[in-house]
């Protein structure tokens, strides 16, 4: 059968479907809130048009492992080559030196087709946030990747043995979505990432590829299924409710992930079916230059994130997708066509481009981010460093369900006693509240756990043990009795928050009866981190001396922390306990406080250094202390 046969326009057409779903969820969440799944309907198609292009050549002995990766070499490579290459240039402009070698370790993880293992390992607390990632999108090629090259020799080793294709396309396939239901729940970010817990997607192409070469009807039994019209429409609906009815809160991949693969294998089976020929065909243009589009779109949304962490209005957004098409057809005309279809000799020198850019990636990382772009005195101020080595993490800063508070975190020996009660803010509060010892005779304890806010009962949905752990908080309080609980957190960026919610926390206080209850609000929060405020206010000045940039800038303040503050004061005295306003103690007309001296007050969108925890310590102790 000719390779012109073979062709499918309306596969083509659900390659568009795919593309356009994940550039939706990502330029406009609010709308497309589950396009992702565009990735599984990739994955789909992949399993189907790879698998039945090797099980066809076995078939005819005519399968070569040289000549199947050179096609995947002049498929792959050039597009991919043309986008890291930019990311890089476009980086060195843009990124400080933490975020510069992230996207090294990205460029490398793309030209070794491993990014799903770079991202996987990338996933710490306060990792570079997700839509600082350029090449964050590359995850799903490096799973592609890595199928590409395990299941041809696997085809070939299957097609001499007695079970034969069929038999291990169905073995993998079970145990591979076995393994993805039984991890879902207990390691989302390694089912998402892991290519084992993903293979049954790709299998579910494998299986329809085999039966078609096997000329096996598999929708032939007498049933309304047996309609290609009536498969294509159900499949059809089922990635479109998919699209429309998951969001980034779903268990995901899981079983919601049979809604898009079961979707599009019905889709496929129905080659001739109205849908196909008629709506899918159509979009067969987009189709063609779907894998450049999906290269291109992301980092371009990524560095307007970067360039105005504020948010881009939906008009910008819509700009972006242009330009991203047109980026992509010129890829498509420019670059790929000519390499596709060129002399053999053009996937050597796109293997070797591929390579150095392997290379360079890693030269990012071994140089940190090539820090020497920024002037010393500017890079010393605009550089900081993840700051929390000093939260006592495992023992009173809490980040896992098996973990208990440790005896040390209660300093009950001394009196008065302070207890701070909170999240990863309030840990990074603790050494500015520990310096106050120096001057004032108290005790102190720290009660602390990264991404829950303390409220009793508040469920976060990705930290299940926040629960049970603000429990064994309110526990420890009842019977330490202490003088002053501080009660500390970002507080609005927990999905259903909401000021009344506060009215738990100070119930579940009441009857600690010797205890004096004080509230503090928000701090004040920078889109992107203030350490990108800092390096634009330099990039904007071409500035020399960290002495020039400014004490107090306004610069990518996140909206709606003024009004937060003003409703848990409004809540702390309807409740009657005691407000401090970290705002107020940082702010004013002028702007918000950026540094202290030679050091930043925050080290990313928030969380104090050890000087800025020091300095807001010293404003607060008053409030905590009155009459010293």
């Amino acid at each position: 059968m000719s390779a012109e046969s073979n062709y499918r326009p309306d596969i083509d057409g659900l390659r568009a479907i795919a593309v356009l779903s994940v550039i939706g969820f990502h330029a406009f969440p609010q709308w497309v809130p589950g396009g992702f799944v565009g990735v599984d309907v990739f994955f789909v198609i992949s399993g189907f048009l790879i698998t039945g292009i090797i099980v066809r050549e076995l078939k005819s002995d005519t399968f070569s492992f040289a000549t199947f990766y050179m096609r995947r070499v002049r498929r792959i490579f050039p597009s991919l080559i043309v986008v890291l290459t930019f990311c890089f240039a476009v980086g060195w402009r843009l990124l400080l030196p933490d975020e510069f070698t992230s996207l090294g370790r990205n460029i490398f993880g793309g030209a070794a087709f491993v990014s799903n293992w770079v991202l996987l390992h990338e996933t710490g607390y306060f990792d570079v946030d997700a839509a600082r990632k350029p090449l964050l999108h590359l995850w799903s090629l490096g799973i592609e990747e890595q199928f590409y090259l395990v299941w041809p020799p696997v085809l070939l080793i299957a097609s001499r043995i007695r079970w034969g294709i069929g038999w291990v396309i169905a073995a993998i396939l079970a145990a591979s979505f076995i393994a993805n239901v039984a991890t879902i729940g207990s390691d989302p970010a390694s089912t998402f990432y892991w290519p084992f817990t993903r293979a049954w997607e790709l299998m579910i192409g494998g299986a329809l590829a085999w039966f078609a070469n096997q000329g096996v009807q598999i929708f032939a039994s007498p049933t309304w299924l047996d309609n290609k019209d009536s498969r294509s429409l159900l499949g059809l609906g089922l990635i479109v409710a998919a699209v429309f009815a998951l969001n980034r809160h779903s268990t995901f991949p899981g079983w919601w992930a049979l809604l898009p693969t079961a979707g599009t294998a019905l889709l496929i089976s129905a080659r001739d079916a109205w849908i196909n020929r008629y709506a899918l065909v159509r979009l067969k243009f987009v189709g063609l230059i779907s894998y450049p589009l999906y290269l291109w779109h992301w980092p371009l949304l990524s560095f307007q994130t970067i360039i105005d962490p504020d948010g881009a209005s939906v008009l910008m957004r819509a700009g972006i997708v242009v330009v991203s098409v047109v980026l992509a057809w010129l890829t498509y005309e420019v670059v790929e066509k000519p390499i596709r279809f060129g002399k053999p000799i053009m996937a050597g020198a796109a293997a070797a481009a591929m390579a150095a850019l392997g290379c360079v990636g890693l030269a990012t990382v071994h140089y940190d981010g090539f820090a020497t772009r920024i002037p010393v005195t500017i890079r010393a101020l605009t550089t900081a460093v993840v700051d929390n080595s000093s939260w006592r993490g495992g023992a009173c800063f809490l980040d896992g369900k098996d973990e208990q508070f440790a005896p040390e975190c209660l300093d009950n020996a001394r009196r008065p006693l302070l207890l701070l009660w909170g999240d990863s803010y309030a840990a990074s509060l603790y050494q500015g509240l520990k310096a106050l010892q120096a001057s004032q005779n108290f005790g102190l304890a720290q009660y602390t756990i990264a991404g829950c806010p303390p409220i009793p009962g508040f469920v976060v949905k990705e930290r299940p043990h926040c629960v049970a752990s603000n429990d064994a908080v309110l526990a420890i309080i009842r019977a330490a009795k202490p003088d002053v609980i501080l009660i500390y957190s970002i507080w609005s960026s927990y999905p259903g928050f909401s000021p009344d919610k506060i009215d738990a926390t100070i119930a579940a206080l009441r009857d600690v009866k010797e205890s004096r209850i004080v509230l503090m609000g928000p701090p004040p929060m920078w889109a992107g981190g203030l350490p990108q405020a800092m390096y634009e206010e330099y990039r904007a000045h071409r500035l020399e001396d960290a002495a020039a940039l400014p004490e107090r800038t306004r610069l990518h303040l996140a909206a709606g922390v003024t009004e937060l503050d003003n409703a848990l004061r409004a809540k702390a005295a309807a409740l009657g306990v005691e407000y401090i306003s970290a705002w107020n103690k940082l702010c004013n007309s002028s702007g918000c406080l950026t540094r202290v001296g030679d050091d930043l007050i925050t080290f990313d969108y928030g969380h104090f250094t050890v000087p800025g925890a020091k300095y807001l310590g010293a404003k607060i102790a008053p409030a905590l202390f009155p009459d010293r």
